[in-house]
């Protein structure tokens, strides 16, 4: 077996980390990342641990239809670099990536083209495929992420595929502050004071809509404070998941009288979708109340609880209409017709960051509740309808 390594890079879990540590998301174009300046810095990294020069550097990532788009056709021009791709489906989701990661990682052990193997991913599937490669004599070294608050202290790996692994090195901060830096994109407090900063799509499209001094994702805290108030009467309250639109204070969260008298806001003709043609719709859409079923149980939640599950919707609220203005100012107006198309559904990329970033900041059990992705995902539309 020859003395030299092979690099694999998942590139959508690198993505994905990396922006969650720079931006604290983990959509993937909240960042921009400086390919070489980190390809250099991995290679620097393994040459350092094993003491062998490096074969070669697979890059695997996914595209439409599998096709390099440009920007991996820069990255296949740096020195030592191979691109491999999988597909994105209609769902936006991956496919096929995992595969060849793992087939070209027993391929080389079983050619002996490479001693030891660094990997950069945090997926259990791959587990089989690092003990495959053991077997036929080759190293695994798993790359990751540190993140103290795992229980393995690395972010997003799997607990099967670190216990697989031979051995474990981390990616220096250094390097990673370098190659990553946040994109300039909408925030809230530039969207609302007017500032330069704030993305424009041409000419009214960068125009927020303050007159009120109100903004969008309460109606969903409103519906869900009230179904706990009922529940603690042995009743549930169960909202209708229909487009909507509402606004509360941008002084801070409203109180839940305000909130309850909101309901029932209509949607601004000025900021309901236009279909082709530009002609307004005539229906107001408006969220319909909750409707009251009876349950054989009671809860006997106390003020705790309440206050608890209040805390959990503020913060969807917030996780929500982060993910919106990151992915609007990084998107273009043919990608957010198609979406707007689509409304109330949400593409599958764009709601699996909204439950992924929720996770990072509540935890998994309390983003699984259907009141917090209720609240997530009208969050999402209520900060795209005040930016848009």
């Amino acid at each position: 077996m020859n003395k030299q390594s092979a690099i694999f890079v998942d590139a959508g879990f690198l993505h994905s980390v990396g922006a969650q540590r720079t931006a604290a998301t983990s959509y993937r174009h909240a960042v921009k990342l400086q390919y070489s300046t980190l390809i250099r810095g991995i290679t620097h990294t393994t040459r350092a641990h094993s003491g062998v020069e490096n074969l070669r550097t697979y890059w695997y990532d996914a595209s439409r239809d599998g096709l390099l788009t440009d920007e991996h056709k820069r990255i296949a021009m740096i020195p030592g670099v191979k691109v491999r791709l999988g597909r994105v489906n209609y769902y936006g989701e991956q496919k096929g990536v995992d595969l060849r990661l793992a087939l070209d990682l027993v391929g080389l052990a079983r050619t002996g083209a490479a001693s030891v193997a660094y990997l950069i991913s945090g997926d259990d599937d791959l587990t089989e495929a690092v003990e495959e490669a053991q077997s036929l004599g080759m190293r695994v070294v798993l790359l990751g992420i540190d993140d103290k608050s795992s229980r393995i202290g690395l972010a997003s790996v799997a607990d099967n595929l670190a216990f697989a692994v031979d051995a474990i090195e981390r990616l220096s901060d250094d390097l990673l502050a370098t190659a990553f830096t946040k994109t300039v994109g909408v925030t809230s407090s530039a969207a609302e004071a007017g500032e330069p900063g704030v993305m424009s799509r041409g000419k009214d499209h960068a125009q927020v809509e303050n007159s009120t001094g109100e903004a969008g994702g309460t109606t969903h805290t409103a519906l869900l404070n009230a179904e706990h108030d009922t529940a603690r009467a042995g009743v549930r309250a169960v909202g209708h998941e229909e487009e909507h639109t509402a606004v509360k204070p941008s002084g801070g969260p409203p109180s839940p009288a305000l909130l309850a008298a909101r309901l029932a806001a209509p949607v601004p003709a000025h900021k309901r979708p236009q279909p082709a043609g530009g002609a307004t719709p005539d229906v107001v859409t408006t969220h319909s109340p909750a409707t009251i079923v009876y349950s054989s149980s009671t809860t006997g939640e106390g003020d705790g609880d309440n206050a608890h599950h209040h805390s959990l919707l503020i913060t969807a609220e917030e996780v929500g209409a982060k993910v919106a203005r990151n992915w609007y100012a990084n998107t273009t107006q043919g990608e957010l017709a198609e979406v707007f198309g689509d409304r109330p559904q949400l593409p599958a990329f764009i709601d699996a960051v909204l439950l992924k970033d929720c996770a990072a900041a509540i935890g998994v059990e309390d983003t699984n509740l259907q009141s917090v992705r209720r609240t997530l995902r009208g969050s999402f539309w209520d900060e795209i309808d005040r930016i848009h």
